[in-house]
């Protein structure tokens, strides 16, 4: 049932008739039948009529409709009657058109303005009798979905599988195909729902897609790229490595199991899309779009099923998540902002301006305001089968600063554990020897020392702890040490009984590895003054500047910050506190890491809820999805099985490098035997990007206003508006939820609605 509307994008003209003081109101209720052509007009017999429009519902407009009977065969129950059981509704409201004598550009050939609101299937009826008024049928309708969610048809009868077809090969074999998601919307709308072909529409859902792919071969695989332009630039790849790299090319070693590229394939659904007997299509369909993310299916109000990415003109989309797109400034970077989301400008369909509004509420929700985030994950070795923990930590807080270098207030060592390996800094407990004795080095000492802690001799300059199993930690130290030769990362091992343990002796015991910078002070034997021996720069990472706080503070008995705990444990993992360095591979390599601390201190708008400001609001959830800190920087290249000498096609899929090139894709040839040592890869669901989604949902008040107004008919759910009203804090743009008409005397509009949040 489609009609045509010319005025309904003229915006202009509809402001004009919105904003009419004086109104008249009339309805069109069409009986159509099951095929939805017209049937009979019932104009003048409709008593009262209200529409609800949700846009978190499939079924998206429902309507509640009283309508006198003039007879018995217009029960229910009278198979030929207009308002049974095989029957569908068009529902039109029009505004009288009394300025259309005043302008060529206000319709003069539309007495009346007509608004759609929509296809029903009729769901309950219920009758009326009243002697002074008559009979009177009250009937519930609900949009088209009704004939997908199981209501009034949609109800899959048997197991069935929907990502794939089983054919007859060219021998005569069965060959299961895949089946596109465009694809498999429109058969399963129109197979199952009855709905017409030409009635479905499917957008925002390509045939093809990049696919990322993951490197299985036994030997390194390398990517070159020859430098000499930037925007042609060429690359190639090879599985082996070259005796030297010439100076306009540069070479990326890519090494078992980690993402080497893409591939251009059909857009398939990820693993199996079944459904049982019972389930109804709308079932099948909420799996596609929950896998597919910020999509929507709907029947408009022609009774078109659209199923499409949601047109809130919101961009969710991915931007600098990589670590060497957004640059953090202390890494060379020039970007300040890795937290943002890119937005689109101008896009709200609406304003509506004070003289339409007759009454509105806004209700801002404290409790969605913090600024502590933490996200947990579960990350998997290299070899999928070791799990260990992951996180990301971002605070809306200070970042510490030093004004000049800063020297050690205290003496400290740095020192590797045996334990986990990772050198850290501790605090030192300084003794002067006074009266040397070779059978009793350390009797300047504590008799019993705290396990932990370190003396420093000044006399010798040694450094001890006191250990309560030295034959134990002897053997951990050469095993870590063996290790370190033998270039092997098992700094952790465990040792069983049968090892030849020595033993168990307790007391002092020098540290090998331990490095020691004295505070500043007095030379023991000359009393002549000396300088403090290790200095921090004012210049360097500012976690780096925390740590030492935070490890000062703690040796002196004074307060430390609210992050010490886990900088303790994690920042020497990735930071040579010592040497003042990143260690080897972190800033090459962001995705090996499995943790992150981040401080928001600038002048940005949520500033205004910092830790200083309002205090400690902590959001911390463990997200079973997450497997990674920061997603890994996959080279944007799509790899293509060898073809064509002249031009490259995938064979897999027909597609030559021209209209890659087209697409904006890079493809790369690669031989055989490299693409036959690839497959699927790219399962990566950072803590980052959970971060970045917690900090654009809990630093907005998530204003839910209701405003009553003069009806705007064309309005739609999931659709931005735009409102100032400042006396109830109502400003800027609003993105509408649900719209509910009551078309009685009083012909207003009720609009709920949500603040849109774009920004940090």
């Amino acid at each position: 049932m489609i009609k045509s509307y010319p005025y309904l994008k003229d915006i202009d003209f509809l402001n004009k008739i919105y904003r009419l003081h004086n109104r008249t109101v009339y309805s069109n209720i069409l009986i159509l039948d099951w095929d939805e052509n017209v049937l009979q007009e019932i104009q003048g017999r409709v008593t009262s009529a209200s529409i609800s429009i949700n846009g978190d519902s499939s079924v998206r407009r429902t309507m509640n409709l009283s309508v006198y009977i003039t007879g018995y065969d217009e029960l229910y129950q009278n198979a030929d009657s207009l308002f049974t059981i095989n029957k569908k509704v068009f529902v039109e409201f029009g505004l009288k058109n009394t300025i259309r004598h005043l302008s060529e550009q206000n319709y003069p050939g539309e007495p009346i303005i007509w608004f759609p609101f929509g296809v029903y299937i009729i769901s309950t009826v219920s009758i009326s009798l009243d002697n002074s008024s008559g009979c009177t049928l009250s009937i519930t309708l609900n949009d088209k979905m009704s004939l997908l969610n199981g209501e009034a048809g949609g109800t899959i009868p048997a197991s069935t599988n929907f990502e794939s077809v089983d054919t007859l090969g060219p021998d005569g074999s069965i060959v299961t195909e895949p089946i596109l998601i465009n694809r498999i919307i429109p058969e399963l709308v129109n197979h199952f729902g009855n709905e017409a072909l030409d009635k479905i529409i499917v957008t925002d859902i390509d045939d093809r897609i990049k696919r990322v792919m993951k490197w299985q071969g036994s030997s390194p695989l390398y990517l070159w790229q020859a430098l000499d332009s930037i925007d042609n630039s060429f690359y190639t790849m090879s599985d082996y490595s070259a005796d030297f790299s010439p100076l306009d090319w540069s070479n990326r070693k890519i090494i078992y199991n980690y993402d080497c590229g893409y591939t251009f394939n059909d857009f398939i659904y990820p693993g199996e899309l079944t459904a049982s007997a019972g389930d109804t299509v709308c079932t099948v369909l909420d799996k596609i779009k929950n896998t597919l993310g910020n999509y929507e299916y709907f029947y408009d109000i022609f009774g078109r099923f659209f199923f499409q990415e949601i047109k809130n003109y919101v961009d969710v989309s991915e931007w600098r998540t990589t670590w060497k797109h957004f640059k953090y400034p202390e890494l060379g970077g020039n970007s300040h902002f890795p937290y943002c989301y890119n937005t689109r400008l101008n896009s709200k369909i609406y304003e509506i301006t004070n003289d339409m509004i007759i009454s509105c509420s806004n209700s801002p929700q404290f409790n969605m305001i913090k600024n502590d985030f933490i996200v947990w994950g579960i990350k998997k070795g290299n070899d999928n089968k070791q799990q260990f923990p992951c996180r990301y930590h971002l605070a809306i807080d200070k970042r510490p600063f030093l004004s000049e270098d800063m020297t050690n207030p205290i003496t400290i060592c740095f020192d590797t554990n045996v334990n986990d390996g990772i050198r850290r800094c501790f605090p030192v407990q300084e003794y002067i020897q006074k009266e040397y004795d070779e059978n009793f080095p350390n009797n300047c000492f504590p008799i019993v020392g705290e396990v932990g802690k370190y003396y420093y001799d000044m006399t010798e300059g040694k450094i001890y702890s006191w250990i309560v199993d030295i034959g134990n930690y002897n053997l951990k130290l050469a095993n870590m040490q063996n290790s370190a030769k033998s270039n092997t990362t098992d700094s952790t091992a465990e040792y069983s009984d049968s090892q030849d343990v020595e033993a168990i002796q307790t007391g002092y015991l020098e540290m090998p590895l331990a490095t020691v910078y004295r505070k500043a002070g007095f030379d023991p034997s000359t009393g002549d003054p000396t300088p403090a021996e290790f200095t921090i720069s004012k210049n360097t990472d500012w976690r780096n500047i925390l740590y030492f706080q935070d490890m000062f503070a703690a040796a002196q008995g004074l307060q430390t910050s609210y992050y010490w705990a886990e900088m303790y444990n994690e920042w020497p993992k990735i930071y040579d506190i010592e040497k003042d360095e990143w260690l080897p591979g972190v800033l090459d390599s962001p995705s090996s890491l499995d943790w992150w601390l981040d401080l928001i201190d600038n002048d940005s708008s949520v500033n205004k809820f910092s830790v200083d400001n309002i205090g400690r609001r902590s959001y911390a959830k463990t997200e079973s999805g997450c497997n990674c800190v920061f997603e890994p920087d996959i080279p944007d290249i799509i790899m293509v099985n060898t073809g064509d000498s002249e031009e490259i096609i995938d064979s897999r899929n027909a597609i030559s490098a021209h209209e890659m090139k087209e697409l904006g894709l890079v493809p790369i040839q690669v031989s055989k035997a490299i693409f036959d040592s690839i497959t699927t890869g790219g399962s990566y669901n950072s803590c980052y990007q959970n971060v970045r989604q917690l900090l654009t949902n809990y630093t907005d008040y998530n204003e839910s206003i209701t405003i009553t107004c003069l009806p705007i008919y064309h309005l739609e759910p999931n659709t931005r508006i735009k409102l100032n009203l400042p006396d109830v804090g109502i400003m800027g743009e609003y993105i509408v939820n649900t719209i509910s008409f009551d078309l009685s005397n009083s012909n207003t509009m009720n609009i709920n609605a949500k603040k849109v949040v774009e920004k940090i």
